[in-house]
Order: structure tokens, then sequence, then C-alpha cells
């Protein structure tokens, strides 16, 4: 578990793999399973691209967080993206299923992530989109395959949050 802190904004706990804590200027102890951040940068996100945090699409002109959080509950994630601060930014969010679907390339059959997209990866991601017939699921997007489905808000998928 990870404590983060962005300027003002109120400490807040989320699950974090190990190799996310790379590249973190400040850290202090509070035991043996939290780890407190002031301050934060991520490191290498792919060979040759070190030290990319947020990756700005041409496409769309949205911002992307370039390191996923890790997974978490859709509420988690709801409150990770309204207090995550990045640069200076702090309006960042959840994306919705449509901007998450922007990142796939629909030109192949069962399309992946976009050749340009510095993170690239197949795994399923929370939107913001709340499934209209059921208010306790979300829809989520599977880039291994680009199948797009709707899941319990208690499920945990991987988050990356967007600005724009």
């Amino acid at each position: 578990m990870l404590d983060v802190r962005c300027s003002t904004f109120n400490l807040f706990t989320v699950p974090v793999r190990r190799s996310f804590i790379q590249g973190v200027r400040t850290l202090k102890l509070t035991n043996a399973k939290h780890v407190k951040v002031i301050e934060m940068s991520v490191g290498k996100i792919e060979q040759g691209k070190a030290n990319v945090t947020i990756w700005t699409d041409p496409r769309t002109g949205l911002e992307w967080q370039c390191e996923s959080a890790g997974k978490m509950t859709w509420n988690q994630a709801q409150s990770y993206a309204r207090s995550f601060c990045r640069d200076g930014k702090t309006d960042w969010r959840l994306p919705a299923v449509n901007e998450l679907e922007t990142l796939l390339d629909r030109t192949r059959y069962r399309p992946v992530m976009r050749a340009e997209i510095p993170f690239r990866d197949t795994l399923s991601y929370w939107s913001s989109t709340t499934f209209g017939p059921n208010k306790n699921s979300a829809w989520i997007v599977m880039f291994d395959g680009a199948y797009v489905l709707s899941y319990y808000k208690t499920n945990e998928y991987y988050i990356r949050c967007v600005r724009g």
C-alpha cells in the first residue's frame, strides 16, 4: 500500500506494485505496510523512454498517466483519480469508456493499443462510465482483444488517469 500526498489534498492509500516506487524522491516509512510519499516521479515506462510520466495523445489532445496505479475497485479508482496530481495538475479523472477506446488501433482484427502509445499493455482498465441498466456495474476495456464489457464495481481492474 502507498500513501500519496499532493499539494493540499488529503492523504489516501492506494495499492501499487513495488516497481511503481522506483523514482520516488522523498519517502517516509510509517510502518511495515505503508510508505508516505511526499513527492513522486515515475521511472522508466519502456526501454528507451525514461522518465515519461504523462503522454499527450496527438489524435485527441487527452493527457494520459503513463504508469498505471495498479488494480483497485471502481470506487477506489474514482477516489484515486480525484486526488491524483502530476506536474502540478490536479484535474485528473478516470477516462470515459469512449476515451479508453481511442487508444485502440481499430484498423486491426482484434485491436490492440496503437503503436505510438508509450504505455502499451494487454490489461483491463476501469472507465468512469457506469453501466446504464445496472448502477452497480461500470464499463471496462480489455486491451487483450479490445473487449468492452461491464463488471461489478467491487471487482478490481487496473486504472490509468486522464485529463483534458
